[in-house]
């Protein structure tokens, strides 16, 4: 079984690729390296440098490499600058995304899975949100990532053949291995220990979120390895950015003083869910593809 991994040598992809190995599923990467990174790909899988806009060199990749499916992560990931780039992130992950479907229905793969994102929730009206949740995203990225569900639909509804699901992360942390680790930006860990490593202060933008203490809450859940499986929940409440860096003092020689300032565009003040499974990890569990696909 081979199984293309889109943005296979960024953050989740390469533990999406590592999960697939150690299950005995041949994965293929094409990602274009503008925020992966190669050496992220283990030697021995074939590593395609190039971005799905180019609906030819994925149709290649997908021939030459008989992909039964498509794990599909590559995009522009970050909500806030999304919304000073919009255009950018619409080409990124909507119209990339509709170059990948192309391909893979004029080769007739048919399998699908699609990293979209809580933030086609915007910031809900209930304090847990479920799959029956109404969808409102408030910035760019939130946006495509909606649309890229509503992709995936359409196509249902046309082909019979077609079998997806999507996935809805909220904030993803932890890494299954030292070899692999999130060097995004934007993201909460790298942004706190590279302040810490600096000499600085690590920032908090606002304090007036719909949340207990008023900060941006996260519902992720610590430690190295969840999985993409209806058993994995968020937790019951959820944490919020001084209660993370709080968590850290414990492994840390740094102080870790609060520095608040305003809040930013098109971050959201609560995630967090109950009921429905929550996709908020980077291990892709075998078990439940084989089972679903």
């Amino acid at each position: 079984m081979s199984w293309l991994v889109t943005g296979g040598a960024g953050y989740i992809g390469s533990h999406v690729v590592q999960a697939f190995l150690d299950a005995g599923i041949t994965p293929v990467v094409i990602d274009d390296l503008s925020s992966g990174h190669a050496d992220f790909v283990p030697k021995g899988v074939v590593f395609v440098q190039g971005t799905i806009l180019d609906t030819d060199l994925v149709t290649r990749t997908l021939t030459e490499n008989a992909c039964e499916g498509v794990v599909h992560l590559a995009g522009f990931k970050y909500a806030g600058v999304s919304v000073s780039r919009p255009l950018h992130t619409y080409d990124q992950n909507v119209t990339g995304t509709v170059s990948l479907l192309r391909a893979m229905q004029s080769v007739g793969v048919h399998n699908y899975v699609f990293s979209s994102s809580a933030s086609v929730y915007g910031t809900p009206d209930v304090d847990q949100v479920t799959e029956q949740t109404p969808t409102a995203p408030e910035s760019p990225y939130g946006q495509t990532k909606l649309i890229g569900e509503w992709l995936a639909g359409d196509i249902a509804k046309v082909d019979p053949q077609w079998r997806y699901t999507n996935l809805r992360y909220f904030n993803v942390v932890g890494s299954g291995s030292d070899a692999l680790y999130d060097t995004s930006p934007h993201n909460l860990f790298p942004i706190v220990f590279d302040a810490l490593l600096a000499g600085r202060t690590p920032k908090i933008f606002g304090d007036d979120y719909p949340t207990p203490d008023g900060t941006c809450h996260v519902g992720d859940r610590p430690g190295h390895r969840c999985r993409f499986h209806s058993g994995d929940r968020g937790p019951a409440t959820g944490r919020s950015c001084p209660d993370r860096r709080q968590r850290r003092r414990g492994g840390t020689r740094h102080r870790l003083e609060d520095a608040l300032h305003p809040g930013r565009d098109g971050l959201l003040g609560l995630e967090r869910s109950a009921g429905s499974p929550v996709l908020n990890s980077a291990v892709l569990d075998s078990a439940v593809l084989n089972s679903q696909f």
